[in-house]
């Protein structure tokens, strides 16, 4: 894990995101916005949107209770960049039922760990493979979707 804390540099705690725009699904909007309601100074980063999703991200958002000044949303990047971004999330938010392989990996070499809820498919238990693997399951939760 990072040896330093973003959220202590930053002032406050940020959340992200970095998966792929058909992952994310009204189930994980819903959660997201639990999530952001529940840590109220929070903010979020969403990385590899494209940019003409980014008002039905932001509109879904608000709709359910989220300030939008808190969503910072970024376009497909470089790679150097996209592994930069991590610099400036404390914690990932898995999508699911689809969970992602490839961005929690990259995200546990950033130092950054990610949240990711196991479902009863293959495709629903990669974030958690990964995070179980790393000896992190505290950041695993079980869900009753499936």
């Amino acid at each position: 894990m990072s040896t330093h804390c973003r959220s202590l540099k930053n002032g406050y705690f940020t959340f992200g995101s970095f998966n792929r725009h058909n992952k994310v699904n009204d189930d994980v909007l819903d959660a997201w916005a639990e999530i952001l309601k529940r840590v109220p100074t929070s903010r979020m980063r969403i990385g590899n949107m494209p940019s003409a999703i980014w008002a039905h991200i932001l509109e879904n958002l608000h709709r359910r209770g989220i300030d939008i000044n808190r969503i910072k949303l970024f376009k497909n990047m470089r790679l150097e960049h996209y592994f930069q971004a991590h610099n400036d999330v404390d914690l990932l938010l898995d999508t699911f039922p689809f969970t992602c392989g490839t961005v929690t990996n990259h995200a546990v070499w950033m130092g950054v760990p990610t949240i990711s809820l196991v479902g009863g498919t293959l495709v629903s238990r990669h974030g958690a493979s990964i995070m179980m693997f790393c000896g992190l399951s505290a950041f695993v939760l079980a869900c009753a979707i499936v």
